[in-house]
């Protein structure tokens, strides 16, 4: 009986893992992919402001 909870506790314990480990994949895959649209944004701001520099409003 008792080494039966422990196989099922066991069990139960390596889908958690497997799970987080997913989870974590996902979230370093996703903050990556964010970091590098964000580089590009602003890589394409620059460009932007070589291109043509801001103007400020007659007033």
């Amino acid at each position: 009986m008792a080494r039966n909870f422990l196989k099922m506790n066991t069990e139960y314990l390596n889908i958690i893992l497997v799970c987080d480990m997913l989870a974590t994949f996902y979230l370093f895959i996703h903050e990556t992919h964010t970091h590098t649209e964000r580089e590009r944004e602003r890589e394409r701001e620059r460009q932007r402001e070589k291109r043509a520099p801001r103007r400020e409003p007659d007033l």
